[in-house]
């Protein structure tokens, strides 16, 4: 764990004073290798929020890249690769996810090779108090080689199965996913919001860009863009723009099947 905090009002980064982990530049400045043996529910995370009162904290302006992530062990499969992860269960207070940058210019330059599932910024129930929101905005997700071939990939993992309605509503807005590629044959995403449990919490998904992408598995493997479980339906999808003019910027070779947009 890069930075791991359970106090109150936290602000890691900030408009020109964000944090480098790794390098802003070229690939290998950290190599985080992990052969040890048997599952475990604590994940290879890179900032963690753990509070559970109800003041509001960020993350924002804060750069990752040059990372490599290796190693046998293959954690629990749940989302055991994270950069960012909220942990504020039963927490009424915010937490905002953004400017930040995960994956310099450099190619590949946060490769995973560990045989893992990775979900990069995650949400696990932003809490249950009037204010708890979860915002992930204007990040922008590069560079990034996952080259497991059975564990999944995402990109943000947010569930807000028991946020109840609050005076703001939650948002994934206005990211950009660029130059991203897995060869794993699981179910992989770039967005998952999952909102069931009797959740009321409205939450747009909007504007966010995904282009460049690569599925090389030849396997029966799904490849969502932006996948959404709302069983009420109160989250609102709009405005995203998922490939380019460019030809062939998304390659899926799996046997199963590519989606845009899921909305379950």
């Amino acid at each position: 764990v890069f930075v791991e905090t359970y106090a109150s009002s936290v602000t890691i980064g900030s408009s020109g004073n964000g944090n480098t982990f790794g390098s802003s530049s070229g690939t290998g400045s950290i190599t985080i290798t992990d052969n040890s043996s048997g599952n475990t529910n604590f994940p290879l995370c890179g900032i963690l929020f753990g509070c559970t009162n109800a003041n509001s904290e960020s993350c924002s302006y804060n750069t990752f890249g040059s990372i490599t992530i290796a190693g046998t062990n293959t954690g629990n499969g749940t989302n055991h690769v994270v950069l960012i992860d909220n942990a504020k269960s039963n927490a009424a207070g915010a937490l905002s996810v953004s400017y930040n940058t995960i994956g310099n210019s450099s190619s590949n330059n946060i490769n995973i090779t560990m045989n893992d599932d990775v979900a990069l910024v995650t949400n696990h129930n932003a809490g249950t108090g009037n204010t708890s929101v979860f915002t992930i905005n204007n990040n922008v997700f590069q560079n990034i080689r996952h080259t497991s071939t059975s564990l999944r990939f995402q990109a943000i993992f947010s569930d807000n199965s028991n946020a109840f309605a609050g005076t703001n509503p939650s948002s994934i807005t206005y990211n950009t996913f660029t130059n991203i590629s897995t060869a794993s044959s699981d179910l992989n995403k770039i967005i998952v919001h999952a909102k069931t449990g009797g959740s009321t919490m409205a939450t747009t998904i909007s504007n966010n860009t995904i282009s460049n992408l690569t599925l090389s598995s030849t396997g029966a493997s799904d490849f969502t863009c932006i996948f959404v479980i709302d069983n009420i339906s109160t989250t609102v999808c709009h405005s995203n723009t998922i490939g380019s003019s460019v030809t062939n910027n998304i390659s899926y070779a799996g046997s199963s099947a590519f989606y845009g947009i899921s909305y379950r």
